[in-house]
């Protein structure tokens, strides 16, 4: 994809000429004069799918709104992307599939494989099997994976005026099984919260602004190179109230 895009200019609730902090549906991703954002990634991503769709997005009078766009083929196949939206408020997210196959790590030394075996059974998570010199994961606790794994989650709010502004960013939150749980930011920690990184919009610091630009635009990224809106790569599945 190139760094700048062409706006559809035939929708009229979303005009190609609204300010770069608005909303506008990709017309062509080869050529153009403008620079994409996230949220012309939301709602170029529902105007694909179907035209009722994004209008059912913008609608003020449907008070909750959640799309999951699965990927059916490939290595990736069954991770998600999910668009919510409670009133002006919304969220997006890549929600990774919770799985771990099991593997095997190789020892030199008894020595080595008793430490090994120690830092693993500290975390009381895995299930190890053992043998010589390798210990192998080869099971693991329910309650370590009811959880929802987030590659990115980045939080919006749409002002009165059609303006979108970051609020929050982040890479790898996990939360219980539950959306109120995702809109009340209840993350909780399955043993590896110092790799997750997050980002505030009311954190004064310039790093953590970059940081919140940032994962907009690898989400932004996601979504528009893998063309996430093709029927015949995704399947939708929608819910309104």
């Amino acid at each position: 994809m190139s760094q700048t895009v062409a706006f559809l200019t035939t929708f009229a609730p979303l005009p190609a000429t609204a300010p770069s902090s608005h909303a506008h549906i990709i017309k062509d991703l080869a050529r153009g004069t403008s620079k994409p954002r996230l949220q012309d990634a939301i709602v170029t991503l529902l105007y694909n799918i179907s035209f009722s769709t994004l209008t059912t997005f913008l609608d003020p009078d449907i008070k909750e709104f959640r799309l999951i766009q699965t990927r059916r083929r490939g290595r990736d196949a069954g991770e998600q992307l999910i668009v919510m939206k409670r009133g002006c408020k919304v969220i997006v997210q890549n929600l990774l599939l919770t799985y771990y196959p099991s593997f095997t790590f190789s020892f030199n030394t008894p020595k080595q494989k008793k430490y090994m075996q120690f830092a693993i059974n500290s975390t009381q998570r895995l299930t190890l099997y053992k043998k010589n010199y390798q210990i192998g994961l080869a099971n693991y606790c329910p309650e370590l994976f009811d959880t929802l794994e987030f590659d990115n989650l980045v939080r919006m709010e749409i002002d009165k005026d059609g303006a979108w502004k970051l609020v929050y960013a982040s890479y790898r939150d996990y939360f219980c099984k539950s959306w109120d749980a995702v809109w009340e930011g209840r993350t909780v920690n399955r043993g590896w919260d110092c790799l997750s990184l997050r980002a505030w919009v009311e954190d004064p610091r310039a790093e953590s602004r970059k940081t919140l630009e940032i994962l907009a635009e690898e989400l932004m990224l996601v979504v528009v190179t893998g063309r996430m809106w093709e029927a015949i790569g995704f399947a939708s599945t929608l819910a309104t109230g």
